[in-house]
């Protein structure tokens, strides 16, 4: 898995509001664009634009936690490597 950049997904959501989020995750962008369209075609786009913070943020915390799960599975294969690295040597 490759980390993510935080400042695209912030300009991608800010730009582009849940369309952006299928750069971190599909689920939420999928959420949120059902969203965007219940409330929009009933408060026309002054509803839509409300939850435009709300999208930004998930955005954010989808890549942090994404980089997160990253690192973790780049620490766990560290891990790995030197203990196979010490058992190879003996």
């Amino acid at each position: 898995m490759v980390k993510k950049s935080q400042l695209l997904q912030f300009i991608l959501a800010l730009l582009l509001g849940p369309l952006g989020l299928f750069y971190s995750s599909v689920a939420a962008a999928l959420f949120w664009l059902l969203a965007v369209i219940g409330v929009g075609s009933v408060t026309f786009v002054l509803g839509a634009l409300l939850l435009w913070p709300f999208i930004i943020l998930t955005g954010v915390y989808t890549v942090n936690r994404h980089n997160r799960a990253v690192r973790l599975e780049q620490r766990r294969h560290e891990e790995l490597l030197e203990v196979s690295s010490r058992s190879a040597s003996r």
